[in-house]
């Protein structure tokens, strides 16, 4: 029996796993970016440009991680870049405001952007996280 070697199948796998990389490639590109900052007992948190669950599960270790070593009494988070985010970005928020709330401490937003600005209200976080109009 004499096998045909399907091209097709290749080009698509290869495409498909180019694909990946790409995307794998970015998020590691986020991360090294991601500079966030301590202020005295505040934490600075700059929002990437799109806020979904690839970036939510890391993004949230992280803060904690750093929150709890920097022994900080505030987290602050920066819109200023940020064009989108889905209910794993208010996941975010939520989460690090219950972590805060069980220290004593404070979550704000600023920088908010027309999208970002119509997503906490719809959601309700205007109730649980402030926002302040300018980074401090």
């Amino acid at each position: 029996m004499h096998y045909k070697k399907d091209t097709t199948v290749q080009v698509t796998v290869g495409v498909f796993f180019l694909l990946i990389y790409k995307e794998v490639r970015e998020r590691k590109r986020f991360y090294m970016e991601a500079a966030y900052r301590k202020e005295a007992d505040c934490m600075i948190v700059p929002m990437p440009r799109e806020v979904d669950h690839h970036v939510a599960g890391n993004m949230s270790r992280e803060i904690d991680l750093l929150a709890e070593s920097w022994h900080v009494h505030r987290i602050v988070f920066d819109f200023a870049g940020t064009d989108f985010m889905d209910s794993s970005g208010i996941g975010i928020l939520i989460g690090r405001k219950k972590t805060m709330d069980m220290h004593a401490g404070k979550v704000t937003a600023v920088n908010l952007g027309e999208r970002v600005y119509k997503i906490f209200e719809k959601s309700g976080l205007f109730q649980i996280i402030s926002l302040e109009e300018e980074e401090k």
